[in-house]
């Protein structure tokens, strides 16, 4: 019995975190500004010079040291 409530609270655990999403669409490209749309659409502008993004694109935004970066971008050098 005590393993299949684990296995239980395992399969709602894992159910649950599929439906997060965190990725938000790339809506507009200006020069290198870069706006996106998370999910529940909310819209950030942010400042990037990736090369190869377009509108439509799957990104998601990590904020380290108080910077925007986004996932395809390379990570931040940490000094």
């Amino acid at each position: 019995m005590k393993k299949f409530v684990v296995m239980i609270i395992a399969v709602t655990f894992i159910f649950c975190l599929s439906g997060l999403s965190f990725a938000d669409t790339i809506t507009k490209i200006e020069g290198n500004k870069i706006t996106v749309r998370d999910d529940m659409g909310k819209t950030k502008t942010i400042e990037s010079n990736v090369k190869g993004l377009k509108v439509g694109d799957k990104v998601r935004i990590k904020t380290k040291n108080g910077i925007n970066w986004l996932d395809p971008q390379p990570e931040p050098p940490m000094n």
